[in-house]
C-alpha cells in the first residue's frame, strides 16, 4: 500500500509538471482570446458608371488603419460603387443646400456622383473614420468644383475638395468625408458661379445672366438698337409673318446684341438669359421675342414679361432680337349682364368679349333691350368697383363689366286674330260644324259646342285617350292630348281628325232669306295687350279695332261679346250649360290666334310659354312641334313648357322660332285664359295672311367687306315693339316679319375694333296689294338709302379712321437757334366733328346778325327778303341748338333812328344775346318790326357786336362766337356815295372781331364788285385817268363772305351758314401729351431747360408753362401734357395750337433726320378716339470732342475694354450710344502707334483694335485715337424744318459726307487721343535662414507656382559656416499679377521649422499649411484697419498701396527624420524586448510621455493614454521604469533633443557623449537606438528549439504516469 501510494504520488507529479510545461508554451506563445479588432489599412478602385451604363470616372477609397472592425486585423473589405438613379433629386437637395449655406448664384453644370456602400467579409458596414476618396478620370474644372456627400436623411455636407496628382500622372479630385450610413451618395460636381453684363441702350437696361464660364473673360456686351429704316423695316416684315393672331402689335423693337473679344464677336459656350428692362414694355401685354439672323430667319426665343415689368429669354446664341408687344392699344373686356332683381347673380345673356383700344370708352355695352341698366360693376385684377359715371365706361386694362339690369315695364300690343263660330243658326240646320276643311280623315270629328248643344246631324262622339272630345271632360276630367298634329308649310292649322276648319283665315256664310248667316267670322283688327315686364309678356286684355278693352286676361275671358249675334241658337249663358249661374249673354264658340316670333341669340336667361284656362290650347314651336297640348272641353287646367328643352344647339339659337298659340271656347261654359311667356326679342305677329316684309342689313368696313358681330335694334315707332339682329360672319343679319309701319333702326354694338354709328336710321313698311316693303332711309326719314344688290350696307370706321374723320392735327418743327440747337414745336388740332358723325346734339355758339337797314333797302322787296331769311334763322337754330345765343343789331348811318318821321329808322337798335329757344319770339318780332332809312355804316354794327361778345366771353361764356353781317350796298356812312372813312372804320372793326376769335360771315345782296371785294377781301380795279388796283383786307374770314342775287339764294345762305354752325361741334375733355425724344429738353418760359434735377432743386413734381402745358417726367421720360382742352372746329376757321420749344441736350453729338419726340405715346386723345402725333425731324449741329486718356495697369492685366476707352476717350460716348441710340456704327475709330506723329498717321503706323483693346501689355506703351461720326443723311423734312430766316439749310456735318471729325478737348486744332498706358510689374524674393551654422555647403531648392503652374525652380546655397543666404532677380522680377507660392522641396537631413513672409514684403500674403509661402501681387497688404484690395484702382496706382514686392523666409533645422529606439537584450540586439517600459520627462521634471516596447521591442509612445505617432518639440530625459520579465531595470538615462515635427536632434547619454545609432541599411531606413537590459535569467531564445522540447518530454512523462498508474492498478486486481 505504501509502494502504490509513492506510485499514485509520481503520477500526479507528473502531470503537474505537463500542466505546467503547457503554460509555459502558452506564455511563451503570447496568444490571446477572440475579439474585434481594427483592420489594416487598404486601397479600393472602383469604376463610376452613369444611369445609363456608361464610364464616367473612377472611384479611388483610401481606408485608413481601424476604419472597419473585424476579428481579425487582415479582413477582406469591398467597396460597391452603383450608379446614382435619383441624380437630379440629389442635385437638388445639393443646389437647396448651398443656396441656405449662402452660396446662391451657382449653376451646377457637370458632375459625377455614386452611391457607395462598404463591405467587411460579406458583411454592409459604416466605416468608424473618414474616408478619403479620389475622383479620376473626368472632364470637371478643378477650379469649379465641389465636392458634396448625401445619405438622403440628413442635408448634404460638402467636404473640401483639392486637385492631386495620382501615380500615373493624371490630374485627380479628393476630398476626405465622413458616412453615416450604410449606403451614401458621394460625388463632385461644378458649381459655376453666376456673373452678370449689363449695358444701357436708349432708356433700357440690357442685363446678360450666366455662368462664369459661358463666356470668355473679358468678353464685353454691346447692344445697340437697329434703326436703319430699310434694315429694321426687313427684320419686322420677317417678325411679322410670325404674329399669326389678330393682335394689335403696339410696340416692335429690335436689338443686335453681341459680345465682343478681342475685337471679335464671340458666343457663348452655354446658354444664358437675357433681359430687357424698358419704360416701353407694359407687365400685362402679350410679349414675343425672336432670334432673327442674317437671312432674316426667325426664331421664336418663348420669351415672357416678369413681375417686375421685365423681357425675359433663353438666348444659346447672339444676334439680333426682335421684342414684340401686343395689345397696348387693345385689350380685351369681358361684358356680363346680370338680372338685378336676384339675390344671386343670374345671367340673362351670355358673356360679350369686347377687343377696345386702351383707353377707348363703352358706350354700347348693353344687351338687353328690354331691360334698364341698374348699376355697372367693374372688376380689375379682382377687385370690383361700381362705376358712378356709367355713360360711356373708359378701359385702360383688361377687365370684367358687370352690368345689372331691372326690367322694364310697358305694355305691348301684339297682333291676333279671331274666329267667331256660329253652331246653331235659329230657325235653320245650319252650323259652322257642317263645313269641312282639307282631306276627309273619316276617323272622327272635332266640333265646335258640346254634343248636346249642336244638331243632332252634326254631332260626333269622337273618343280619344278614352276621353269625349266633343263634350265636357268632367270635373277634373282633365285634357285631351294629341287632337293636333301641327302647322303645315304654308303656316296653316292641321288636326290628326277631321274638323270645320277653327284656323281657316276665311269667312264663311249662308243665305238665310234676305240675310246673312255667318257660320265663321274672321276678325283680324283685334289686339292683345301684354303687360312686359323685361322679356316677359303677360296677357292682359283684348282691344277691338277701335282700340276699346273687350275683356280682361283671367275668368270670363269674353273677346267678342261686342260682335255677338242674335241668330246663334246655342247656349248664350252659363245657365243654359251644365254650370249652374250666370245669366249674362255671351259670344261663346270662338278661337284664337297669335304667333310670337323670337331669336335666342346669346340669351341665357328663362325661355318659357305658360296658359292657364279652357279649353282647348295648343302652343306649337316652329308649325312642327306641339309643345302644349291641353285639347278638350275641360276645367281650366295649366302647363309650363321650358322651351330650353327644344333649343339646345348653337344653331338653334341662331335661329329665328316661331310660337304659334290656338286657342279656342268651344264649351259655352266656363271661359279662363291667362297666358304669359318669357322670351327675348319677342314679336308678336299677325297669323299670316297681312303682309310683312324682311330688311336685309350688311355691316361693312370702308372697304366694303363685311364685319362680323355688329348689333342693331329696330324698334316699331308706333308700338315701341324691338327686335334685335347680330351680324354673321359674312356682315349680314335680317329683321323679318315686318308690319306695315315706320321703325327707328340704331346701331347698339361695333364690331371689335370699330366705332358704332353715331347716326339712326329710319324704316319704312310699305303695303301694295299683298306685297309688303321695307325702305331704309337717313334719319331725316326722306333721304332712302340706295340697296347694293338688294342689301343695304351700313358702313363702320376702325378708331383710326374715325379719329381721323373728326379730328386733324399735326406737328411740327421748326429752328430758331441752329448753333444754340434750339427748336419751336408746333401741335395743332382742329374738330371736324359735326352733329351728323356723332350721337350728340348740335353744337352751341353764340351768333351776332348785323343787319343793313339802310334806305336802299326798302327796294325792290330786300327788307322783306331780309326779315324771312333772318327769322328762318332763328327757327332752324332754334330748332338744332335751343341753347345758343342770338343777338342782333341793326346800322344804316346816324339819326336814322327814330321811330317816326324824317328821320324814322333802326339805327343802332339791338338786343341782347338771347338763348333762342327760350325767345325765339322776341327775336323774329324784332326783325318783324326793322325800318330801311339811311346811309350804310357797317363799322356802327360791327362796333356794337364787339362790344356784346366780348362781355360775353369776359363773363365766362366759352362758346364760340359768329358775327353774320347782312348788306346791300357799298359803305357811305352818311352820305350817299362812297365813303373811305365808312369803309376803313369798318375794316378795323372787324379786325378787331377776327382778333378776338370770332369767326365774321358777310352776305352781300345784290352788290357791285367793289362792294363785293371790300367785304370778302382782295383786288379790284379801278379807273381814274388810268387803271389803279385797290387791295381790301376785306371783313369776312377767310371762306366766309357769301353773296346772294335774290330773295331764295338769300335764304339758302341763311339756312346754310345755321347749319355750319350748329352742325359743327368742337371736341371737348381732350388730352393732348407729347413725349419729348430723350435728345431733346423743354426751355422753360425762361429759356432754362426743364431738367429732372430742375424739379428737384423747386421741391416739385411738375411745372406748368404760360401755354398751359405740364411738363414732368415718368420713367426717365419727359412729357408735356395738356388735359380737359377745347378743340375748335376746322369749318369755324379755328384751330388749337400749342407752341414749345426744345433744346438738343448739351451731351447729345447732334445728327441729321433727328425724331424730336417719341410715337405713339405723343398723341392727342379725346372720347371719340385717339390720333398719334406726327415725328417731325430736324437736323442738329453736332460737335464730337476727344480726351486724353492715362491708365496704369498691373503686368497681366487686362487693358481697359474698347467700350471702356471709347466711353473715356469720345465725349458723351456711351450715352449717345446708349440713351440716345445712336449706333456704334456711327463711329470710324482708327488707333495708330507711337510712331504716329513723327509719320504724319500714315497707313504705316496705324494698328488694328485688337492690338489696342486685345493684347497684354508687357510695357509702358502710347497709342493715338481719330475718330469721325457720320451724323447721317438728312432728309427733305428734317431740311425744311432746320432752315434759317434767309433761307439756309442747316446740316449736321461735312454737307456731302455727313461725318464730323472730333478734335481735342484740350486744343481744338489737334484730331487725335492720347492714349498712355503705363504697367508696373511685381518682384518674389527668397530668403534661408538656418537654426546652426552649416558644417557644409548645403543647396535648397524652392518652387515658385503662380495659379498652381510652376514658374521657376530655384536653388538656393548656403555656404559652410553661414546660417542664410537670398534669392532675388532674373525669373522672379518683372512678374504679372497674380497668386504666387513658394514652397521649399525637402532637403535630407534638414526640417523646416518656418516659413513666413519677411519685412520687405508690401502685397497680400499667408502661409498655407506644410510652410508654403503664398503671394498675392497686385493686391495690397493687408493691415489692421484695411483689408487687402486691389492697388490698381480705375487704373490709376499709388506706390504707397504695395503690391509689387513678396519676400519668403524659410528656417531649417539639421535633424534625423526616421528614427525610434528599440529595447534590446544586453547579451544579443538580435533578442527584442517586449514589454520594457519607459518615461520621457520635459524640462521641467514633468512625465509627459509614457512608453512600452512592442514585440519587436520598438518603444510605443502615448501620451495620458493617448497613443502619439510624434512626440513635440522640446528636450526629454529618457528613463526605462520596467523591465522586462527576466531582466532587469537598467539605470541608464538619455537626454533626447526633439526637433519640430517629432524629427529628432541629438540623443545624448548622462555624460554628454553622443548615443551611437545602429547604421541604416537599404532594406531599413530607420535610425534605431537600441537600450539594452541584462537578464536575470536565460529563457528559449526565439528561434531555438523553444518550448517544442517541452511539449513533448511532458508528453512523455504524461504517458509514463498513466502506465504506471495502469499496472499498479493491475496488480491490486490479481492480489484480490
Amino acid at each position: 500500500m505504501k509502494h502504490t501510494k509513492k506510485k499514485r504520488l509520481l503520477a500526479i507529479v507528473l502531470c503537474m509538471i505537463l500542466v505546467l510545461s503547457t503554460g509555459i508554451a502558452a506564455f511563451a506563445n503570447e496568444n490571446v482570446g477572440l475579439q474585434s479588432v481594427a483592420c489594416q489599412a487598404a486601397t479600393l478602385e472602383r469604376v463610376i458608371k452613369n444611369a445609363e451604363g456608361e464610364d464616367v470616372g473612377t472611384l479611388i477609397a483610401d481606408i485608413p488603419e481601424g476604419a472597419f472592425l473585424a476579428s481579425s486585423s487582415d479582413a477582406n473589405i469591398q467597396m460597391d460603387v452603383q450608379a446614382d438613379v435619383g441624380a437630379d433629386g440629389v442635385l437638388d437637395r445639393v443646389q437647396q443646400q448651398l443656396e441656405t449655406n449662402g452660396e446662391a448664384g451657382y449653376t451646377l453644370n457637370n458632375y459625377v456622383m455614386a452611391d457607395v456602400t462598404f463591405y467587411v467579409n460579406g458583411e454592409k458596414q459604416v466605416p468608424q473614420q473618414p474616408i478619403t476618396f479620389t475622383v479620376k478620370g473626368t472632364n470637371l474644372d478643378s477650379q469649379k468644383t465641389v465636392a458634396f456627400s448625401d445619405d438622403r436623411q440628413n442635408n448634404p455636407t460638402f467636404p473640401d475638395v483639392t486637385e492631386v496628382t495620382t501615380e500615373d500622372g493624371s490630374k485627380a479630385l479628393q476630398f476626405t468625408a465622413d458616412m453615416d450610413s450604410e449606403t451614401s451618395v458621394f460625388g463632385v460636381t461644378e458649381a459655376l458661379q453666376d456673373k452678370e453684363w449689363s449695358t444701357q441702350v436708349g432708356n433700357a437696361t440690357v442685363k446678360v445672366t450666366g455662368t462664369e464660364d459661358a463666356l470668355p473673360e473679358g468678353a464685353q456686351l454691346t447692344v445697340s438698337e437697329i434703326t436703319a429704316e430699310n434694315e429694321k423695316e426687313a427684320i419686322e416684315n420677317a417678325v411679322m409673318e410670325q404674329e399669326n393672331d389678330d393682335s394689335a402689335v403696339t410696340n416692335i423693337v429690335a436689338y443686335d446684341i453681341k459680345f465682343m473679344m478681342n475685337g471679335q464677336e464671340v458666343q457663348p459656350s452655354s446658354p444664358v438669359q437675357v433681359s430687357v428692362d424698358s419704360p416701353q414694355i407694359v407687365s400685362d401685354q402679350d410679349t414675343s421675342v425672336y432670334h432673327v439672323d442674317e437671312n432674316n430667319s426667325v426664331e421664336d426665343m418663348d420669351g415672357s414679361v416678369d413681375a417686375d415689368g421685365n423681357i425675359v429669354f433663353d438666348a444659346p446664341h447672339f444676334s439680333t432680337y426682335v421684342i414684340v408687344q401686343k395689345g397696348e392699344n387693345a385689350v380685351n373686356v369681358t361684358i356680363q349682364h346680370y338680372d338685378a332683381t336676384k339675390t344671386t347673380d343670374t345671367k340673362i345673356y351670355a358673356d360679350d368679349v369686347r377687343r377696345l383700344p386702351v383707353g377707348g370708352k363703352i358706350n354700347d355695352y348693353t344687351k338687353a333691350d328690354n331691360w334698364t341698366v341698374d348699376h355697372v360693376v367693374q372688376v380689375i385684377d379682382g377687385t370690383s368697383k361700381t362705376l358712378t359715371n356709367t355713360d360711356k365706361i373708359e378701359v385702360n386694362k383688361e377687365c370684367t363689366i358687370k352690368v345689372y339690369y331691372t326690367p322694364k315695364t310697358t305694355t305691348v300690343d301684339g297682333a291676333t286674330t279671331f274666329y267667331d263660330y256660329t253652331v246653331k243658326v235659329k230657325d235653320t240646320n245650319y252650323s259652322f260644324n257642317q263645313l269641312t276643311n282639307g282631306t276627309a280623315k273619316n276617323n272622327g270629328k272635332i266640333i265646335a259646342g258640346e254634343n248636346k248643344q249642336n244638331y243632332s246631324s252634326y254631332q260626333d262622339s269622337l273618343k280619344v285617350g278614352g276621353k269625349e272630345v266633343n263634350a265636357w271632360t268632367g270635373k277634373g276630367g282633365g285634357v285631351v292630348t294629341e287632337l293636333l298634329q301641327g302647322l303645315d308649310a304654308n303656316g296653316n292649322v292641321v288636326f290628326n281628325y277631321d274638323e270645320p276648319g277653327f284656323f281657316v283665315n276665311q269667312d264663311k256664310t249662308v243665305q238665310v232669306g234676305n240675310a246673312k248667316r255667318y257660320l265663321r267670322k274672321v276678325y283680324t283688327d283685334y289686339k292683345l295687350t301684354f303687360n312686359q315686364t323685361g322679356d316677359t309678356y303677360t296677357l292682359s286684355s283684348v282691344k277691338d279695332g277701335n282700340g276699346e278693352k273687350q275683356t280682361t286676361s283671367g275668368s270670363d275671358f269674353f273677346p267678342l261679346d261686342n260682335v255677338k249675334v242674335d241668330y246663334e241658337g246655342a247656349y248664350t249663358k252659363k245657365e243654359d250649360s251644365s254650370i249652374s249661374g250666370g245669366n249674362k249673354t255671351h259670344n261663346y264658340y270662338f278661337g284664337m290666334r297669335y304667333d310670337v316670333t323670337f331669336k335666342v341669340g346669346d340669351y341665357v336667361g328663362p325661355l318659357n310659354y305658360s296658359f292657364t284656362g279652357d279649353d282647348d290650347l295648343w302652343v306649337v314651336l316652329d308649325g312642327k312641334q306641339v309643345v302644349i297640348d291641353l285639347g278638350g272641353i275641360h276645367d281650366a287646367a295649366d302647363k309650363t313648357v321650358n322651351l330650353w328643352d327644344y333649343i339646345k344647339t348653337d344653331e338653334d339659337k341662331q335661329q329665328e322660332h316661331t310660337l304659334t298659340i290656338l286657342y279656342m271656347e268651344r264649351g259655352a261654359g266656363e271661359s279662363n285664359c291667362k297666358m304669359n311667356f318669357t322670351l327675348p326679342s319677342a314679336h308678336i305677329s299677325e297669323v299670316g295672311q297681312v303682309p310683312m316684309a324682311d330688311l336685309t342689313l350688311k355691316k361693312v368696313n370702308t372697304k366694303a367687306e363685311g364685319l362680323a358681330n355688329a348689333r342693331f335694334t329696330l324698334e316699331n315707332d308706333s308700338t315701341k315693339e324691338k327686335q334685335s339682329a347680330v351680324s354673321g360672319t359674312d356682315g349680314t343679319l335680317s329683321f323679318t316679319k315686318l308690319r306695315e309701319g315706320t321703325y327707328t333702326l340704331t346701331e347698339t354694338v361695333a364690331p371689335d375694333g370699330y366705332v358704332a354709328s353715331a347716326t339712326t336710321w329710319k324704316v319704312n313698311v310699305t303695303v301694295n296689294g299683298e306685297t309688303a316693303t321695307a325702305t331704309l332711309y337717313q334719319a331725316d326719314g326722306t333721304t332712302a338709302v340706295t340697296p347694293v344688290n338688294g342689301v343695304y350696307n351700313i358702313q363702320n370706321q376702325t378708331q383710326e379712321e374715325h379719329t381721323q374723320m373728326i379730328l386733324d392735327y399735326d406737328k411740327t418743327a421748326h429752328v430758331t437757334g441752329w448753333d444754340d440747337r434750339i427748336y419751336d414745336i408746333d401741335i395743332t388740332a382742329s374738330s371736324k366733328l359735326t352733329s351728323q358723325t356723332t350721337e350728340e346734339s348740335g353744337g352751341e355758339a353764340d351768333v351776332m346778325l348785323v343787319l343793313d337797314t339802310s334806305g336802299s333797302m326798302g327796294d325792290d322787296g330786300k327788307m322783306t327778303a331780309l326779315k324771312n331769311a333772318a327769322k328762318q334763322f332763328v327757327t332752324n337754330t332754334a330748332t338744332k341748338s335751343a341753347t345758343s345765343k342770338i343777338g342782333i343789331t341793326a346800322f344804316s348811318s346816324s339819326g336814322y333812328n327814330k321811330d317816326y318821321g324824317r328821320y324814322k329808322g333802326s339805327h343802332g337798335k339791338s338786343t341782347e344775346l338771347l338763348t333762342v329757344g327760350d325767345n325765339q319770339t322776341e327775336l323774329t318780332s324784332f326783325i318783324d318790326n326793322l325800318i330801311a332809312n339811311g346811309g350804310t355804316d357797317p363799322a356802327v354794327g360791327l362796333n356794337k357786336a364787339y362790344s356784346m361778345l366780348k362781355s360775353a366771353k369776359e363773363n365766362g361764356d366759352t362758346l364760340p362766337k359768329y358775327v353774320i353781317l347782312f348788306t346791300d350796298g357799298e359803305p357811305t356812312g352818311g352820305g350817299s356815295t362812297w365813303s373811305t372813312t365808312a369803309q376803313t372804320n369798318a375794316e378795323a372793326s372787324a379786325q378787331n372781331l377776327k382778333n378776338m376769335g370770332v369767326t365774321v360771315y358777310t352776305i352781300g345782296f345784290g352788290l357791285k364788285d367793289k362792294a363785293s371785294a371790300f367785304l370778302a377781301g382782295g383786288e379790284y380795279e379801278t379807273w381814274n385817268y388810268g387803271w389803279t388796283t385797290i387791295t381790301f383786307p376785306g371783313i369776312a374770314s377767310p371762306g366766309c363772305a357769301k353773296t346772294a342775287d335774290d330773295a331764295n339764294s338769300l335764304l339758302d345762305i341763311f339756312n346754310k351758314i345755321s347749319e355750319t354752325i350748329t352742325n359743327n361741334l368742337e371736341i371737348k375733355g381732350a388730352k393732348v401729351v407729347d413725349a419729348i425724344d430723350p435728345k431733346f429738353i423743354i426751355l422753360d418760359d425762361n429759356g432754362d431747360q426743364i431738367t429732372e434735377e430742375y424739379l428737384t432743386s423747386k421741391n416739385i413734381e411738375s411745372v406748368t408753362l404760360a401755354n398751359g402745358g405740364k411738363v414732368y417726367y415718368k420713367d426717365g421720360i419727359q412729357y408735356i401734357e395738356w388735359t380737359d382742352q377745347t378743340i375748335p372746329n376746322k369749318n369755324n376757321n379755328a384751330e388749337w395750337h400749342k407752341t414749345i420749344t426744345v433744346q438738343a441736350q448739351t451731351d447729345y453729338i447732334g445728327g441729321n433726320n433727328v425724331a424730336t419726340n417719341i410715337s405713339p405715346d405723343s398723341k392727342i386723345t379725346t372720347s371719340y378716339g385717339e390720333g398719334v402725333l406726327p415725328q417731325p425731324r430736324v437736323n442738329v449741329k453736332a460737335k464730337l470732342e476727344l480726351n486724353d486718356k492715362n491708365v496704369t495697369i498691373y503686368k497681366g492685366d487686362d487693358v481697359p475694354s474698347a467700350e471702356t476707352v471709347l466711353n473715356d476717350m469720345v465725349q458723351n460716348y456711351a450715352k449717345n450710344t446708349g440713351k440716345y441710340g445712336v449706333t456704334t456704327d456711327s463711329f470710324s475709330v482708327n488707333w495708330y502707334t507711337a510712331e504716329a506723329l513723327e509719320k504724319k498717321f500714315d497707313a504705316s503706323t496705324r494698328i488694328e483694335d485688337l492690338k489696342v483693346i486685345g493684347t497684354k501689355v508687357e510695357n509702358d506703351t502710347t497709342y493715338y485715337l481719330t475718330v469721325t461720326y457720320d451724323a447721317g443723311a438728312p432728309t427733305n423734312e428734317s431740311n425744311a424744318n432746320t432752315t434759317l430766316e434767309d433761307g439756309k439749310v442747316k446740316i449736321a456735318g461735312d454737307k456731302i459726307t455727313h461725318t464730323v471729325v472730333a478734335t481735342s478737348v484740350n486744343d481744338s486744332n489737334r484730331t487725335y487721343g492720347i492714349y498712355n498706358i503705363h504697367v508696373i510689374s511685381g518682384t518674389i524674393k527668397i530668403t534661408k535662414k538656418l537654426v546652426d551654422l552649416s558644417n557644409e555647403n548645403q543647396t535648397f531648392t524652392f518652387v515658385v507656382k503662380k495659379d498652381g503652374e510652376t514658374v521657376a525652380t530655384v536653388p538656393l546655397k548656403v555656404g559652410k559656416g553661414e546660417k542664410e543666404a537670398s534669392f532675388t532677380g532674373g525669373v522672379l522680377t518683372n512678374l504679372p499679377r497674380g497668386t504666387y507660392t513658394v514652397e521649399e522641396q525637402k532637403t535630407s537631413g534638414y526640417v523646416l521649422n518656418e516659413a513666413k513672409s519677411g519685412t520687405e514684403t508690401n502685397c497680400e500674403n499667408s502661409v498655407i499649411p506644410t510652410y508654403v509661402a503664398r503671394f498675392v501681387l497686385g493686391n495690397s497688404k493687408a493691415t489692421e484697419n484695411k483689408s487687402s484690395e486691389n492697388v490698381i484702382k480705375d487704373y490709376t496706382y499709388d506706390p504707397n498701396d504695395g503690391g509689387t514686392v513678396g519676400q519668403a523666409v524659410f528656417t531649417n533645422e539639421k535633424v534625423i527624420t526616421d528614427w525610434d529606439i528599440v529595447k534590446v537584450s544586453a547579451s544579443s540586439d538580435t533578442l527584442k524586448l517586449k514589454g520594457a517600459q519607459f518615461t520621457l520627462k520635459d524640462s521641467n521634471g514633468n512625465v509627459r510621455y509614457t512608453g512600452t516596447s512592442n514585440a519587436y521591442g520598438k518603444i510605443e509612445w502615448k501620451e495620458n493614454g493617448v497613443a502619439v505617432s510624434t512626440l513635440t518639440q522640446g528636450t526629454y530625459e529618457f528613463q526605462e521604469t520596467k523591465a522586462p520579465a527576466g531582466y532587469s531595470v537598467s539605470a541608464e538615462k538619455w537626454t533626447i533633443l526633439i526637433a519640430s515635427n517629432g524629427y529628432l536632434k541629438s540623443i545624448k547619454k548622462a555624460d554628454g557623449t553622443e548615443v551611437i545609432a545602429q547604421p541604416t541599411t537599404s532594406e531599413d531606413s530607420v535610425v534605431h537606438y537600441y537600450y539594452e537590459d541584462n537578464a536575470l535569467y536565460e529563457l528559449p531564445h526565439t528561434g531555438g528549439p523553444g518550448i517544442y522540447l517541452f511539449t513533448i518530454g511532458g508528453i512523455l512523462l504524461m504517458g509514463a504516469a498513466a502506465w504506471i498508474l495502469y499496472k499498479n492498478k493491475c496488480r491490486e486486481v490479481l492480489k484480490r
